[in-house]
């Protein structure tokens, strides 16, 4: 029989052939008749080659098919339905995945017991956000409705995803709004969104301790009370510095490990402030970090590290471990040590301070594999707004802030010699907030534009 063209099937397992038109029998492979019916060939067993019959004449042969459960697919439809499969896996793995991932999350509050607080915080907030955020927290601090600036942050990061863009101030400004007019409130949003209390605790981990009352010292030695940020730039003012987002990138001095800090390069001798009050939990010498001071916030949720410091001196004169330490003060020097066994050995090539912020919701997590440390990038541009002035002492070449400050955040218990040499604050933002307060309250300006209120 003079072949037309040839397709091929599969039926359990048995190769047919068939040509021709639909009703046309056709030669089996294995020499038996075949009838092909529409899109579909099935084998015929009252057919004889070279015998045509129209269409649905082999019912017997169709029953059997059917009864079999035989079930023919072309080689593309094959290989379509493969592909489909293999995404609809995909899917359903990625999807559980998430949910899995978002429930870790949900509602972990930042316990203290049991295991009931936040493993991990990736905190993405930008300068300008946290700048805004600040600004509305401050100037409506006397307000009706305070503007809780973690609170409007965290609404950004939900909306955001956790990432924070050109959208994030239009998210600031719209919750503020509602806010303010009372068309929503704090438990609302934790209501509305899911994730809105994994983020507003996980910020007020990182910035907690960052805004607040507080008293500055003026001329005539009375001490006047502020609202407003009261965390500091590591870096002294009146130093220069450089620095890049270096978190993350690997470091191999020991052992393989990510850099878990930022980088400040400077001049050997720089001033290191404090950002926040604390206390001194660790001050001495490590083989990775040199010289180094490690200082908790007085509610136990952060722990500030400043590495890499003087050799020879490194420490502001009298600082010890346990001392209590006020955000502004001085505690020691930029330098270049570390990175040896052997103590206060320069083996770092560039001079500058590692920072580090790490967070710590449960004392487990404090050291080992457990540790939550954020990239600090952002916030040092943020702080960089806000340098603390320092003078030196000729006499004891040891410098100390300009003016001082106290911070209601520091136990009354200890007089410490770092507790008391306090610094005002230089927050270049006064015209812009001034512009947008009510006259019952008002910026007001030391030697460089500072930013608070007074109360």
């Amino acid at each position: 029989m003079k072949q037309e063209k040839q397709d091929r099937y599969r039926i359990s397992g048995t190769c047919f052939y068939a040509h021709g038109r639909p009703g046309e029998i056709c030669q089996q492979a294995d020499g038996r008749p075949a009838r092909r019916v529409g899109k579909m060939k099935l084998p015929c067993s009252f057919a004889q080659p070279g015998f045509h019959r129209h269409m649905g004449k082999c019912m017997e042969s169709r029953r059997q098919a059917y009864n079999e459960r035989i079930v023919y697919k072309e080689y593309g439809d094959g290989v379509k339905n493969r592909i489909m499969a293999c995404l609809l896996l995909a899917t359903l793995i990625l999807g559980a995945g998430i949910y899995l991932y978002e429930n870790g999350f949900q509602g972990l509050p930042a316990s203290q017991s049991g295991g009931n607080f936040i493993k991990w915080v990736d905190f993405n907030a930008s300068k300008e956000a946290m700048k805004k955020a600040c600004l509305l927290d401050i100037e409506s601090y006397e307000s009706d409705v305070h503007l809780d600036w973690i609170t409007l942050l965290a609404y950004a990061a939900v909306r955001g995803g956790g990432e924070f863009d050109s959208k994030s101030a239009g998210y600031i400004d719209d919750v503020a709004q509602k806010l303010a007019q009372k068309e929503t409130t704090k438990e609302a949003l934790t209501e509305k969104y899911k994730y809105f209390s994994y983020y507003y605790d996980a910020y007020s981990a990182v910035l907690g301790g960052m805004l607040g009352e507080y008293e500055i010292e003026e001329e005539s030695g009375k001490f006047q009370k502020k609202y407003g940020l009261k965390a500091f730039s590591p870096i002294a003012g009146g130093f220069s510095y450089q620095d890049y987002d270096d978190f993350g990138v690997g470091r191999d001095f020991g052992y393989k490990r990510q850099h878990l800090g930022h980088d400040m390069m400077g001049l050997v001798g720089t001033p290191i402030i404090a950002c926040e009050s604390g206390y001194v939990e660790a001050l001495g010498w490590n083989r990775y970090g040199g010289w180094r001071i490690g200082i908790r916030s007085f509610d136990k949720k952060r722990y500030y590290y400043y590495a890499h410091l003087r050799q020879n001196r490194p420490y502001a004169e009298g600082l010890k471990e346990g001392d209590y330490v006020t955000a502004g003060d001085v505690i020691g020097y930029m330098g270049h040590t570390g990175y040896s066994d052997k103590e206060n050995v320069n083996n770092i090539k560039t001079v500058h301070l590692h920072v580090g912020l790490q967070l710590i919701f449960d004392e487990s997590q404090k050291d080992g594999n457990n540790e939550i440390w954020v990239d600090f990038y952002q916030l040092a541009g943020f702080l960089s707004a806000n340098r603390c002035e320092v003078v030196r002492n000729d006499a004891t070449k040891e410098w100390r802030r300009k003016v001082r400050m106290k911070d209601p955040a520091v136990p009354q218990k200890q007089d410490s010699v770092k507790s008391t040499s306090n610094c005002f604050q230089q927050f270049p933002l006064a015209a812009e907030a001034a512009s947008r307060r009510s006259t019952k309250f008002h910026a007001e300006k030391c030697q460089s534009t500072a930013f608070f209120i007074t109360i």
